[in-house]
């Protein structure tokens, strides 16, 4: 078995690893090697003890393990994230074999899905972009005769378990044709087909690729008759020549289907434009009755205002003018009493 780790401490003869399955080990040193590498290995390069200072260090290593993903969590780093299935990608000749890919589309691990399947491809795999792998496994096949004139048909299939902000793996059909190109396999038919986390472990529970998994689906709708098994141990090339006819007319109708959904999207996105511009314009409607109001009403607080000042301006003049009369009429009192007095 190929573990996968990366780096912690450097010692003298032995390296210390944290696993892709959450584990701590102690490897042989074998070449120079830096603290956080991500290296590969297998068990012969474990070094098996069981002493106390292996265990001090063990305790230690997993308060650094801990403090780094704490760390890196607190930072936003997905520190165990190279770790993780991404994608599963699946070949079938009649090999089957299934690939498990990180986001960074590199092999992680490699489950053969029957015998020939381990024909065709090593642990030497683990650790290589799946393009290249894929490629080497076909060519594999190849050289054991799996794939000759009579039988000449590949099928790849690619679900995408984990989808993030980061571009996860999605196997393009750009890949296959890159496949194509390659002179050795030109006389190879390749056939693509994607799939979906459910369907995977629907495959998974009976022991079939997802890609034969989907054929069989496509060939189930026209013939409710085929079993699972009748698939699974049959080679690619015969199960497509026997149902050449099914299997274009299902891809047809989920071709048309696709542009159906399609369309439908563009039509519900040009209705939800639509709607956006209606709402835009609600919006801006209101916002202008909104400032209209808002003029009337500053409009009306400044009509209410003058009419104010204009009250006491008047209420003012009026004041002044009984002030006026009052002052005269005493003046005009006083004059009287000053005139009698003096008679």
């Amino acid at each position: 078995m190929v573990y996968r780790g990366l780096v912690l401490k450097v010692e003298e003869n032995n390296i210390l690893v944290f696993t892709n399955t959450c584990e701590y080990m102690k490897l042989k040193k074998k070449a120079n090697i830096e603290v956080g590498k991500e290296i590969f290995f297998t068990q012969k390069d474990i070094i098996r003890e069981k002493n106390k200072s292996y265990i001090n260090l063990i305790s230690i290593a997993a308060a650094i393990i801990f403090l780094m993903v704490a760390t890196a969590g607190l930072l936003g780093i997905d520190f165990l994230g190279k770790f993780q299935t991404y994608a599963v990608v699946t070949l079938d000749i009649n090999p089957s074999v299934e690939y498990e890919v990180d986001r960074n589309e590199i092999v992680k691990d490699i489950r053969p899905l029957n015998e020939e399947g381990k024909e065709i491809t090593d642990d030497d795999m683990i650790g290589m972009e799946i393009g290249k792998v894929i490629y080497l496994s076909i060519n594999n096949a190849r050289e054991k005769r799996y794939l000759n004139e009579k039988n000449n048909v590949v099928l790849i299939s690619n679900v995408v378990i984990r989808k993030d902000k980061n571009d996860t793996v999605k196997l393009k059909k750009e890949f296959i044709n890159r496949i194509k190109q390659q002179e050795e396999l030109k006389d190879i038919d390749i056939i693509y087909v994607e799939s979906n986390r459910k369907d995977l472990k629907i495959a998974r529970k009976n022991n079939i690729s997802v890609g034969k998994y989907e054929i069989y689906k496509m060939i189930f709708q026209d013939n409710s008759n085929i079993t699972i098994k009748q698939i699974k141990n049959k080679k690619i090339s015969d199960i497509i020549k026997e149902n050449k006819e099914i299997i274009q007319k299902v891809k047809k109708l989920k071709k048309d289907k696709e542009k159906i959904n399609q369309k439908d999207i563009e039509n519900d996105n040009l209705d939800r434009k639509k709607q956006e511009k209606k709402e835009y314009k609600k919006q801006e409607k209101n916002i202008i009755e909104k400032h209209n109001e808002k003029d009337d009403k500053e409009k009306a607080r400044e009509k209410d205002k003058k009419i104010k000042q204009k009250k006491e301006i008047k209420k003012e003049k009026k004041s002044e003018f009984k002030n006026e009369v009052k002052k005269r009429l005493k003046n005009d009192k006083r004059k009287l009493s000053k005139d009698k007095k003096s008679r």
